[in-house]
């Protein structure tokens, strides 16, 4: 991407989502209530105080099949956000999206909202957490099912979910560092869309993970990291599964 002034245009992370508020972890996928999301975006960014920001963005919508079924969206998705610094080092954010979902039989507009941050609790104790509400869009946020579904008549029912990340990180000494996360996400299962899905079992009703790692770095430029998870999901018709096993990374910065 390229920058001048206020101005970005290229490809780089939504606006929308803040992977900085997602505990710490070498899951190099993210857990429930993170994304990674990057996108081509044509983005503003300001200042309203010294302490206090806001960035605009158009985005481009886009979207797999498996998201977004027989979508023919024209426009792009419109995101707003605001930030907030305080003196201690801790942020906060608060963000919006708007987005077109339109097939040849109909059309509608997803949205969602997102609140999150970072809170310093020492200068070696850092405690996050992020919550998201989205309607209509399965994209922004990973492991949170299709925007929508159709029905027999090609019309769209949108799927309408909620997820919070929650997580602290403490720093022992300068070498090693340590983390406890949780992620989860529940959608609507009173919802058109959760009685269309009924029978998918790619569809989650809700579910869950947690984690626990520690990160050694015996040099500036190289991680060791070692990793326990254990998650557990739920599809509408009630089958389980589970998540549990051991990540391990070595990583080198350069």
């Amino acid at each position: 991407y390229l920058t001048f002034d206020k101005w970005l245009v290229g490809q780089t992370w939504s606006n929308f989502i803040a992977p900085e508020y997602l505990p710490e972890t070498i899951e190099p996928a993210s857990y429930v209530g993170g994304s990674l999301l990057r996108v081509p975006v044509f983005r503003y960014t300001d200042k309203i105080t010294d302490q206090t920001s806001f960035v605009l963005s158009i985005e481009n919508p886009k979207y797999t099949a498996a998201t977004d079924p027989d979508n023919e969206m024209r426009l792009p998705a419109f995101v707003g956000r605001i930030n907030h610094n305080f003196d201690n080092g801790s942020l906060i954010s608060g963000r919006s999206f708007l987005a077109e979902k339109k097939t040849a039989n109909d059309e509608k507009f997803a949205w969602g909202i997102g609140l999150g941050g970072k809170y310093l609790i020492s200068p070696h104790t850092i405690l996050k957490a992020d919550y998201y509400h989205v309607k209509g869009d399965g994209r922004f946020l990973a492991w949170s099912n299709s925007g929508y579904a159709l029905d027999i008549n090609n019309q769209m029912h949108e799927n309408e979910f909620d997820t919070i990340s929650l997580g602290i990180t403490h720093k022992f000494n300068p070498k090693l560092r340590s983390t406890i996360g949780y992620g989860y996400m529940k959608a609507n299962e009173s919802s058109t869309f959760a009685h269309l899905k009924y029978d998918d079992n790619t569809q989650n009703k809700q579910l869950w993970q947690g984690w626990a790692n520690a990160i050694y770095s015996p040099f500036k430029s190289i991680d060791f990291g070692l990793e326990y998870v254990y998650g557990q999901r739920e599809t509408f018709n009630d089958l389980t599964g589970v998540d549990n096993r051991f990540n391990m990374m070595i990583s080198y910065d350069f």
